[in-house]
């Protein structure tokens, strides 16, 4: 008996030093965009990301098997949250387009929030996209009128290598960002 147990405690001692491989960590390029610079006046704006979903809110990296069935991927991670690095990203074009100020204002002119409602890679037979679903909403805190812009795009993932697939969501991630400076201009 003291053998069999000394086996089976062998045995997962062993188990428990195997080697994982080493976890890789991605993060969110944001590339140059172009921008008009007509306003001679900037307005102070503050970005808020209360509207985050949970699996936007981890750094996990999401995939979705079809339409409604999610998973993760197991050995890679965001670097931050996405929702933290849209944020974060939407700050630094804002205050890029000198059309406003950023960051912590008190009394700002215009309160900035968004919901991720899909941000990964879909998998479906023989097709593989990767999907960008988000809402903005644009608070005039003057007169306090909401404006309401949807960003919803697929595009095809080009390669098998998980590469790909953050290069797919980073075109995206860079697209819904120059669709709301786009946006933001004719407000």
């Amino acid at each position: 008996m003291k053998r069999l147990i000394l086996i089976v405690f062998l045995f997962l001692v062993g188990c428990s030093f195997h080697k994982l491989p080493p976890l890789r960590e991605y993060t969110l390029n944001l590339k140059p965009i172009a921008f008009k610079l007509d306003r001679k006046v900037r307005k102070t704006i503050v970005v808020s990301d209360v509207d985050c979903g949970a699996p936007f809110d981890s750094t996990f990296i999401f995939f979705k098997k079809g339409k409604f069935e999610f998973d993760r991927y197991g050995n890679v991670r965001w670097i931050k949250p996405v929702c933290l690095m849209y944020k974060t990203s939407i700050e630094h074009v804002l205050n890029k387009t000198h059309l406003f100020v950023s960051g912590d204002i008190l009394r700002p002119n215009y309160r900035l929030s968004y919901v991720i409602y899909d941000f990964e890679p879909l998998f479906l037979a023989n097709r593989t996209y990767a999907i960008c679903n988000i809402e903005f909403r644009l608070k005039d805190e003057n007169n306090g009128k909401i404006y309401i812009h949807a960003f919803s795009k697929s595009i095809k993932i080009n390669g098998n290598s998980f590469d790909d697939v953050i290069s797919s969501l980073n075109d995206l991630f860079n697209l819904s960002l120059s669709d709301l400076i786009n946006w933001i201009e004719k407000i």
